[in-house]
């Protein structure tokens, strides 16, 4: 390695140092992080792929058979999940021995994932220099693709597959490259290419739609590009390519149980480079026009058809058929969503929401401007100049494709950030004197532009709220959920409910109650898993229909709780589940609007805990009458404040916005109130009762208001809210600790002592509880 090697080596370690710094720092957020405590940090698929990493972490294996998910059945795991990146994390976990240096395992899951999302900071610096570039303008590139928005913020609060896989993908598309331009290694280069895209399709269900679309600009290089003699040499290095990965699809369950060895990329090359070799095509036209030409594509043509046939006898794309879907949706439709549910089959509905809609305007600014005008001129430029190397070919189309479909799919943004990246930089190979200092200058303002709008992520800065007064909000959401409604839920599963218990719930919140409550569950967000879409659409069907009919479906799924959440009725929003299952109109009859205001009325299901966004109903099998008990009062579920609901005999949604709207106003009075409740205890009890006349019965509440008062030496006072807090929540471990406290401010030892140990029993791990104790007790 000479010096200059040595350097560069060195400055991207260093830029892969800063990076899990940068990502990490974003993911230990305040509001959503607690290094004490690791309940609900994570969400839905998060959470599932966090569960089984916690399992290697504590020593035990992944089940090949899971009974608790998609409970009653089961799921054969490995057949059904991209199960690769959770062993790493467990096992590096135990090797450094990080519990008994007091980290718990969802903070090592953070820099885990930060260190395996940074490591494309190696791969875009891998590509940049297999098209050319200088170590300088590699390393640009990996900067600019590693720091900017979109790179960091779908990996903040996540534990994704994608960011173990979309490194490996950006090494195995850069080692193709290599293959490309290389005459004396492009075996081995193939061969290692192949090795890394299957580590990506072990890791990640989305990497075989990736690889399926390098797979086609090649063959389509191949097929019109290429002469024969070339075209040889160009078969050869594809089947070099694909020999890893058809091997371990032959092995690895999750592909071999799908059939994935005779998948489209695999048939149509290989039938290709068997007609290459049968009919020898000749001439020094391309392919597709050359002598015999015909005769090359036929074989690749008739071995994708039996590929296809085989799929649709065997079904092996069945669980991907939303994906399908969803792609010919969204061209029908030119990519706009349709208001009426009803002009989509449920298949594309069922993914046409959240992250897979078209980026809002704000988004496509932040994510887009201002790289994409470097990364237009890049891609000019390699287009004039080297648009006759099959490297540069192969490398522009992928990055047409990924950008077209990030204007369709907003959660391709993170795929086409890596070719934004690669493009920009690619403007410094034209040889234009201009071009010599204002483009290296010009890009490292854009980098450091980008880093100071992701480094300030969970704060708007001027340039978002720009965008924001000009477009409006780029998130339609409205019905907004807390952390601690999660935690204190999970809290109160795991100590009052069965541990056998099966739970049924809308599919993104079941893994918050499999990974955190260890209870079974009925649905999951996981959808290649097999029957998962087909579980999901049956719920959406039965919990808008009568109680009658959605009991027949517990009944078959032996649920022991349903777990409602306000925006089964609530949102009707075109991300929500009544726009999924086509419901916009809500019956009055229906189970859902049932449980939200008329828990009483029911007659096979018992409330038996709420806060002010889920309701946990008991399911009531036999003879046995549902015990309809008194809870706290809530706004968001008196039928009063939503206009009675005499309309039509179909809910009137015209009253929600109001009602969430006091709900986050009093959310953050509360929040406000926290932060300045020590240093200033008076304004804080005056936001407080701003927040309980918005809202009453937030969790933490009267708790924070009781310790404000306290802390004005109103101790008899604070004591009663404290008390109310404890009777309203009797599971809080903050409720506890805060009436000890106030105990102890008004000389009653004992009391304070005996409310620490009721909240060290809640959570044994609570270090403020644990550190008064230890106090009293010396």
């Amino acid at each position: 390695m000479n010096l200059r090697g040595l350097i560069t080596g060195i400055v991207l370690l260093l830029i892969y140092l800063i990076s899990i710094w940068y990502r990490v720092r974003l993911g230990k957020y305040p509001e959503y992080y607690d290094s004490t405590n690791p309940i609900a940090y994570y969400w839905t698929e998060n959470a599932l792929q966090y569960h089984y990493a916690e399992l290697i972490a504590q020593g035990k294996s992944i089940p090949a058979f899971d009974p608790q998910l998609q409970a009653p059945d089961g799921v054969k795991t490995f057949e059904n999940l991209t199960i690769l990146m959770e062993y790493p994390c467990g096992w590096l976990y135990r090797i450094f021995k990080l519990r008994e240096r007091g980290m718990l395992f969802h903070t090592w899951t953070i820099i885990y994932i930060a260190g395996c999302a940074s490591l494309g900071i190696f791969g875009i610096y891998l590509l940049s220099r297999a098209i050319g570039m200088n170590h300088f303008y590699s390393i640009l590139a990996g900067l600019l693709s590693n720091f900017s928005l979109v790179g960091v913020g779908r990996s903040t609060f996540g534990f994704l597959n994608e960011d173990f896989a979309l490194p490996f993908i950006t090494f195995g598309l850069a080692s193709y490259l290599y293959a490309l331009r290389s005459s004396q290694k492009r075996i081995f280069y193939s061969l290692i290419a192949g090795g890394f895209f299957l580590i990506s399709l072990c890791a990640w269900h989305f990497s075989r739609f990736i690889f399926l679309a390098l797979i086609l600009v090649s063959i389509i290089n191949l097929w019109f590009f290429e002469k024969p003699q070339r075209a040889k040499n160009f078969a050869t290095l594809l089947f070099f390519l694909l020999l890893i990965p058809f091997i371990g699809s032959l092995i690895v369950p999750v592909l071999r149980s799908r059939l994935y060895f005779l998948s489209s990329p695999f048939t149509l090359s290989f039938g290709s480079i068997l007609g290459i070799l049968l009919f020898k095509p000749e001439g020094e036209k391309t392919i597709f026009f050359s002598t015999r030409g015909w005769l090359v594509i036929i074989p690749g043509l008739l071995f994708l058809s039996f590929g296809i046939l085989i799929s649709n006898i065997f079904k092996t794309e069945a669980e991907y058929i939303h994906v399908w879907s969803l792609i010919l949706n969204k061209i029908k439709f030119f990519g706009i969503k349709p208001a009426n549910p009803e002009l989509l089959d449920y298949p594309a509905r069922s993914l046409w929401i959240e992250a897979f809609n078209s980026p809002h305007p704000v988004s496509l600014f932040k994510n887009l401007f201002p790289i994409f005008l470097p990364a237009l001129f890049g891609f000019s430029s390699l287009l004039k100049e080297k648009n006759s190397e099959s490297h540069i070919r192969i490398l522009l189309s992928l990055c047409l494709i990924f950008f077209l479909g990030y204007l369709t799919i907003e959660r391709l943004g993170i795929i086409n950030n890596y070719f934004l990246a690669l493009l920009s930089v690619a403007i410094g190979s034209s040889n234009k004197r201009i071009f010599k200092y204002f483009v290296p200058v010009s890009l490292i303002i854009i980098f450091l532009f980008n880093f100071y709008q992701g480094y300030n992520l969970h704060t708007p800065t001027r340039y978002i709220k720009i965008l924001r007064k000009i477009f409006g909000n780029e998130s339609s959401q409205y019905i907004y959920n807390w952390r601690l409604n999660n935690v204190e839920l999970v809290r109160f599963i795991r100590l009052m409910t069965p541990d056998n218990a099966i739970f049924l719930s809308s599919f993104g919140v079941g893994p918050l109650i499999l990974t955190y409550a260890n209870r079974p569950i009925v649905l999951q967000p996981k959808f290649e898993v097999r029957d998962c879409q087909n579980r999901v659409r049956e719920f959406l069907e039965k919990i808008y229909d009568t109680e009658e009919e959605f009991f027949e479906l517990c009944k078959k799924w032996r649920v022991d709780y349903f777990l409602y959440d306000i925006k089964i009725l609530l949102d009707n929003s075109r991300d929500g589940s009544r726009w999924v299952a086509g419901r916009m109109n809500v019956s009055l009859n229906s189970t859902a609007f049932l449980m939200h205001f008329y828990p009483e009325r029911l007659k096979h299901y018992e409330l038996v805990y709420q806060n002010n966004f889920y309701r946990l109903y008991r399911v009531i099998y036999g003879k046995e009458s549902p015990v309809h008990k008194d809870h706290p009062y809530h706004p968001v579920y008196d039928i009063t404040l939503f206009g009675n609901q005499n309309k039509d005999g179909s809910f009137d949604d015209r009253y929600t916005l109001s009602i969430m709207e006091r709900i986050r106003q009093a959310k953050l009075l509360l929040q406000k109130a926290n932060n300045i409740l020590t240093k200033h205890p008076a304004q804080a009890r005056e936001l407080m009762e701003k927040s309980i006349l918005l809202y009453p019965s937030l969790i933490g509440s009267m708790t924070t208001i009781g310790i404000a008062l306290a802390l004005e030496g109103k101790v008899e006072s604070g004591i009663s809210f404290c008390v109310k807090e404890v009777e309203a929540n009797p599971l809080f471990p903050l409720a506890h600790y805060n009436l000890a406290y106030c105990h102890y401010l008004n000389g009653n030892i004992q009391e304070a002592v005996k409310e620490l140990n009721i909240a060290l029993e809640l959570e044994p791990n609570f270090p403020p509880a644990l550190k008064m104790l230890k106090e009293l007790i010396e």
